[in-house]
């Protein structure tokens, strides 16, 4: 079966486990070179706020590019989930993120604090519209087209999000294997400006 035929459940299955098939030590390398790309953008030289994510199962890990990022004095945002909204909050440090919804690492708020442990370290302030202009927002998901339709796991977060913050510009970020030709993308399904993997940055969408 072609995935240009599929469904979106289908589509969903069928990409999820080209990327699980990957061996864990290729993932890190296609990482490690996605980070790089990314950092060589201009954007990135240009803008002082990011807005990243924590990996989980066999997504794009950005870890390194964090790290990279941080060294360079770039500010870095990570979300957190709150029922059916996403929130993306301030973070100098792993140490700041928690593991939380859908065992994903999120940040740490002054509520999930140990009285006994006043060290702990809290996460910063939360990204807000208007802090600055065009902010880049690295996107994860199962599959991306090079139209710039994404398939994520069917929650909607980042399409909510995304929705009701217009000055953020969405890039996509996958494995190579993770492109596809075709996603019968719905009406609320928020398209990427841009999208990079470990070889090509596809421009899709002029802003």
């Amino acid at each position: 079966m072609g995935t240009q035929v599929m469904d979106k459940d289908q589509l969903r299955r069928f990409m999820m486990g080209k990327r699980d098939a990957l061996p864990a030590e290729v993932r890190c390398l296609k990482s490690v070179g996605i980070a790089e790309r990314l950092a060589d953008m201009e954007w990135y030289k240009e803008q002082e706020e990011i807005l990243v994510y924590s990996a989980i199962r066999s997504e794009v890990d950005l870890t390194s590019f964090c790290r990279s990022a941080w060294k360079d004095g770039k500010v870095l945002f990570f979300p957190r989930v709150f029922g059916e909204k996403m929130e993306f909050y301030r973070i100098d440090s792993m140490s700041q993120l928690i593991r939380g919804s859908f065992s994903v690492m999120e940040p740490r708020l002054k509520e999930d604090a140990d009285p006994n442990n006043e060290d702990m370290p809290i996460a910063g302030e939360a990204w807000t519209e208007g802090r600055s202009e065009k902010t880049p927002v690295l996107v994860p998901g199962v599959a991306f087209s090079r139209k710039g339709a994404r398939l994520g796991y069917g929650k909607g977060f980042y399409d909510r999000y995304l929705a009701v913050h217009p000055s953020l510009v969405p890039i996509g970020v996958c494995f190579d294997e993770q492109l596809t030709e075709q996603i019968c993308a719905d009406e609320h399904d928020y398209p990427m400006y841009r999208i990079m993997t470990e070889s090509e940055s596809i421009l899709c969408v002029q802003m």
